[in-house]
């Protein structure tokens, strides 16, 4: 519409079904992006009909080294789309805020808050009661000298498992395109270990492989070979 406005329409339907709104995005200056996204739909099962509504809006900063996301998505009770008709579950509201801070050299910084509701693990997934999920997470990368990558996450869910997880690894690459992985994880008093080396076939004629060991919940091991031609892409697995 404008050089920092755009704008969409958008319907989709199925027997007794029809969902459609209009969604937009623009940009403030030069602080960042907000899009507005606002639909509605109707659907009839038998001598039921539902009619329901979504307003969602975000916005994304452009700074450096700091940037920040927020989103917030309102779903009625009656909202559907084609995937919830279909037999998913249905869609809830959700809100998120992030902050990302780039520290150069020294690494990505990332502090994520976010509410949803989603169908409970024992509830109907199209009319069955939403259940609040409430999780704050921390993250943190690195790239080091020698193509080493470091990562960890730290989060806590404040609704379902009342627990904190703790995830961390590193990667390292050798020979090309060679990596070799470490990772760890431990949630509600579960550690879980996995160990691994893989590189993958990317042009015609690479030959692949990837092979993973671990050890926690469940002992696994498992591995793959795949080679890409100009014909197609072949792999073979066992675990």
């Amino acid at each position: 519409l404008e050089g920092k406005l755009t704008g969409e329409l958008s319907f989709e339907a199925a027997r007794g079904f029809i969902n459609g709104g209009i969604s937009s995005s623009f940009l403030i200056g030069n602080i960042g992006v907000a899009t507005l996204d606002l639909r509605a739909s109707r659907y009839t099962r038998g001598n039921v009909v539902e009619t329901g509504t979504l307003a969602s809006a975000a916005f994304e900063s452009v700074g450096y080294p700091l940037s920040i996301t927020l989103e917030a998505s309102q779903y009625s009770d009656d909202y559907r789309d084609l995937a919830s008709i279909a037999g998913d579950p249905r869609p809830g509201s959700r809100y998120l805020a992030s902050a990302n801070l780039d520290l150069s050299k020294w690494g990505i910084f990332q502090l994520t808050a976010a509410r949803q509701y989603r169908p409970a693990p024992w509830a109907t997934p199209i009319t069955g009661p939403l259940e609040r999920s409430t999780r704050i997470s921390a993250s943190y990368r690195t790239t080091l000298s020698g193509g080493i990558n470091l990562y960890a996450d730290v989060s806590h869910d404040f609704d379902r498992s009342h627990s904190t997880s703790l995830l961390f690894g590193l990667s390292i690459r050798f020979g090309g395109r060679s990596y070799a992985h470490f990772s760890g994880t431990r949630q509600g008093g579960r550690e879980d270990y996995t160990i691994g080396a893989s590189r993958p076939a990317v042009i015609p004629g690479d030959w692949g492989y990837r092979v993973d060991a671990g050890t926690g919940f469940i002992d696994r091991i498992s591995g793959a070979v795949s080679h890409r031609s100009d014909w197609g892409f072949l792999e073979v697995q066992a675990e």
